[in-house]
């Protein structure tokens, strides 16, 4: 049987530290109200011992499981994020790539669709220097112009289609749309430039050959008077009819020949700064149809007239036209 001793709280808390500081807290015992302690036995110390080892032991090992996790989720989270990164550079190096993919479709686009645009406008001005061409022909063996008109008509085709060859060339050595564009409005201006000369020489034309038909007609108006007389001499017959409706005509044929000249006179202010060319050659061409419909009715009154007398006189044929 352990003898009991009697202890004072100083001495029970000193020889609890003599015994082991590394006991648990409960072990001490400070007795404030018993002045008699009994301490515990040597082997209950060492029991006491070896679980708190154990319980030590114990701690440490799941604290070194516990890190053990950690640090394998850490290497795991290490490892996911270096294949974000990774994923994430590589899905910023194939974007890089379609940009430049598409950079580069797109440049080609544009060189093929320059490269076309080229071919279409070149297309179209040598469409226009041929037409110009061919008219020079035209021109050259017309016969209402003049061979003063002629020359200076050609001469005028001559500077369109030089402008329009000097064209081409600036065409393809055009390196942008807006350079195209330039030369695609360029070559509508010398067009529309044309349009007007053409226009004046075209009026011209059939003023000329208008006024080729009207100087024939004269010659007929003449012999037809002689004939009246001849006619007025031999047959007791009553031509003034006829002679009214000859009168009528050569009014006419005078009238017409006013209304030629005016034209014609319109015509020549074709390609002036302030002159609208449809306009100017729509007004030219209307007098020429007014001269036309006065030669027709007066004719047509001339003829019936003709026709009557030679009924008087039994004869059938009919004056030239």
């Amino acid at each position: 049987m352990t003898t009991r001793k009697k202890l004072t709280s100083v001495s029970i808390i000193a020889t609890a530290i003599v015994t082991s500081s590394s006991l648990p807290l409960y072990v001490f015992a400070e007795e404030t109200h018993n002045d008699s302690y009994t301490a515990p036995s040597s082997d209950t110390t060492k029991s006491y011992q070896e679980q708190y080892q154990a319980r030590l032991t114990q701690a440490a090992q799941k604290k070194e499981e516990f890190q053990e996790k950690y640090n394998e989720q850490l290497t795991l989270a290490a490892q996911k994020k270096e294949e974000y990164r990774e994923q994430y550079n590589d899905k910023l190096t194939e974007a890089a790539q379609k940009k430049e993919e598409v950079r580069e479709n797109i440049d080609e686009a544009k060189e093929d669709a320059l490269a076309r645009a080229k071919e279409h406008i070149l297309d179209q001005v040598d469409r226009i220097i041929t037409y110009l061409e061919s008219l020079k022909d035209k021109t050259n063996n017309s016969l209402g112009l003049s061979d003063e008109q002629k020359a200076a008509a050609i001469a005028e085709l001559d500077t369109y289609i030089n402008q329009l060859e000097e064209m081409k060339g600036q065409v393809e050595a055009a390196e942008t749309f807006e350079d195209l564009r330039s030369q695609a409005t360029f070559a509508k201006e010398i067009w529309q430039d044309y349009n007007g000369e053409h226009r004046k020489y075209v009026g011209l034309n059939v003023a000329g050959r208008f006024q080729e038909f009207l100087d024939k007609l004269s010659s007929p108006a003449e012999r037809l008077a002689l004939r009246l007389d001849e006619i007025e001499a031999n047959h007791d017959v009553d031509l003034t009819e006829v002679r009214t409706a000859l009168a009528n005509f050569e009014t006419a044929m005078a009238q017409a020949q006013e209304l030629i000249d005016e034209a014609v006179a319109l015509f020549n202010t074709i390609g002036s700064d302030d002159v609208d060319a449809t306009a100017t050659y729509n007004a030219g061409m209307a007098k020429l149809r007014e001269a036309k419909t006065l030669l027709k009715d007066a004719y047509e009154d001339l003829r019936e007239a003709i026709i009557s007398a030679k009924e008087a006189l039994g004869e059938l044929d009919t004056p030239e036209k």
